[in-house]
Parts: structure tokens; C-alpha cells; sequence
């Protein structure tokens, strides 16, 4: 059960509050992952950009005001894994990489090191389509990730759901067939984004069509899906979704388990107050459901 977390801070009542990540271990939500973000390696040629050359979001991670949220990760770092999700949605990361890799990579790598993260999340969306080969950009990181780091140290990949199945590459132009034929032994698992036109986990078909179509077990696909309608029109109602969930397992007891993008709206949209301002409440949910099946 993977959260992701890259809305750190809320407004209500016009105070600018944590979501607080130890809320999920004091309620004993099941997470066993969170995966904090995004983290952004910006140019280091542009005046503005030169003095914070990697940030979480828009902030460099020593900033005062993301103290009390590394205060509370550390907390639970016995209990959940925090790996550092990189990319999204904003260009500019991968195609760094690409272009000059021994520059940008050594702030990636020393990031993840100074705050002991356990793993990383290479999550290239729309900017791959503006890279010569991301696909080889993509294996460059995850072998010098592999080189810099203890083996048990997680390399995962966020791809839309539908990329697993295609030759050629997707949204992100990532051809991830090819690179799990070449480097499926370094990757952990793939996070797949069934949502916003990537694919569909209303039941359990799309699911295990792109583990068939894909060549990748299920044991290493966790299968995405929103926690909000805030995010796109996807969201599924919990009551269905723990039967989607119990009968994936059922059919395929390695299935690798879910993800929820993201964490501090999960539950809004079940129009219930009791996930207001709880939103473990709707990881604990799901959760449950992966350990009942």
C-alpha cells in the first residue's frame, strides 16, 4: 500500500497546515510506502535556478518550513518506507539528465543520501516526448542508482498503465517493454497509473490485460488509482474498489498491490465527513482489503 505525498502543506480556515505522514502509523493505516515528491533538478545555468538547484516542489529541502515534515517522516521510518519520487509532471528533470548526466545526477544522488531515503521513483511523463532517447536516459539512471546504492534499495518506474504494453513509447515515450527485457532485474516494481486515460481499474480486467499484454509479473505492477475526483474523473468508490482489490488477489495472489495518488485528499470524494481531515482513514481502507484477501 504506496501513498503518494507531494502536497505536504493545507490550507483551512486560512492556516497553512501539515498533512501530517506519522497520522498514518498512529491509526495503523497499513502503508507500507510513501513516496515523497516531486523532487525537481533545476538548471544550474539560470541565475534564479542556481541557488536551489533541487527542490521537493518549488523548495530546497533544507528550507525551515519542511521541518516539521521531516520531523514526522522520521517518526515513522521503522515502520513505512519514504523513497523520493522524481519528475512529474514538470519538464525539465529528465531532460537534464540527458543532457548532461555527470552534472545533474551527483544532486540527485547526494539528495537521497543525505536524507536517507529508500528508494526512488522515476516517474517521466510528458517531457520524454522532448528527449532524444529517454529510454536510454531511463537505464542510465536506474544502473548508476543500482551502483551508488545497497541492493535492497528500491528503483521504481511510474508509467501510465497502457505504456507496459506498447513497443513504442507512450506518454512518456519510454519504451518500457524494452527496458524491463534489458533491466528488469534492477527494477523493482512499476507504479502503473490506471487513471485519467492511462487505463481503467473500475474492475479487475484492465489490470491483468496489461500484466498479459506487458511480459512483467504481476508481483512487480502495483496498480494506481486516484483518491479524489480533484485529480481527474476516475476516482472509484471505496466499496468497489475493495472488491476490485480482494478479487485481483484472489485471482493473482502476487498481485503487487495499490497506490493512491495522493495522499491528503483520499476519501474527499466519498462525500463522508469522517475522511475529512483523516484522509488514512481511506488508505486504511484499502489496506485492509489487501490483507484480507
Amino acid at each position: 500500500m504506496i501513498l503518494y505525498y507531494q502536497t505536504h502543506f493545507a490550507t483551512k480556515d486560512e492556516q497553512e497546515t501539515l498533512v501530517p505522514p506519522a497520522e498514518l502509523v498512529r491509526n495503523d493505516a497499513g502503508v507500507t510506502d510513501i513516496n515523497l515528491g516531486a523532487i525537481h533538478l533545476n538548471n544550474l545555468d539560470d541565475d534564479q535556478e542556481r541557488d536551489k538547484p533541487l527542490t521537493i516542489n518549488d523548495t530546497v529541502p533544507q528550507d525551515p518550513k519542511l521541518l516539521p515534515m521531516w520531523d514526522e517522516l522520521a517518526l515513522i521510518r521503522e515502520e513505512v518506507d519514504v523513497h523520493a519520487f522524481v519528475g512529474g509532471d514538470a519538464p525539465g528533470t529528465f531532460i537534464r539528465l540527458e543532457n548532461e548526466f555527470r552534472r545533474y545526477y551527483p544532486l540527485l544522488r547526494d539528495f537521497v543520501a543525505q536524507y536517507r531515503m529508500s528508494g526512488v521513483d522515476l516517474d517521466i511523463e510528458r517531457e520524454g516526448k522532448e528527449m532524444r532517447d529517454p529510454t536510454g536516459t531511463v537505464r542510465k539512471v536506474i544502473d548508476a542508482l543500482r551502483e551508488d546504492f545497497p541492493e535492497d534499495f528500491t528503483i521504481s518506474l511510474a508509467p501510465g498503465a497502457s505504456e507496459l504494453t506498447q513497443d513504442e513509447g507512450g506518454m512518456s515515450g519510454v519504451r518500457y517493454r524494452e527496458l524491463y527485457r534489458t533491466h528488469g532485474a534492477k527494477i523493482t516494481r512499476f507504479h502503473a497509473q490506471f487513471y485519467c486515460g492511462w487505463g481503467d481499474m473500475s474492475s479487475k480486467d484492465n489490470y491483468l490485460d496489461v500484466v498479459d499484454k506487458s511480459g512483467i509479473p504481476a508481483e512487480k505492477i502495483v496498480a494506481g488509482v486516484v483518491t479524489h475526483n480533484k485529480h481527474c474523473k476516475d476516482y472509484i468508490e471505496l466499496s468497489k474498489l475493495r472488491e476490485i482489490v480482494r478479487d485481483l488477489r484472489w485471482e493473482r495472489p502476487e498481485f503487487a498491490g495499490i497506490f493512491g495518488w495522493e495522499y491528503h485528499l483520499a476519501g474527499g470524494s466519498e462525500n463522508d465527513p469522517k475522511y475529512e481531515d483523516a484522509p488514512w482513514r481511506w488508505a486504511k481502507e484499502i489496506s485492509t482489503a489487501l490483507r484480507e484477501a
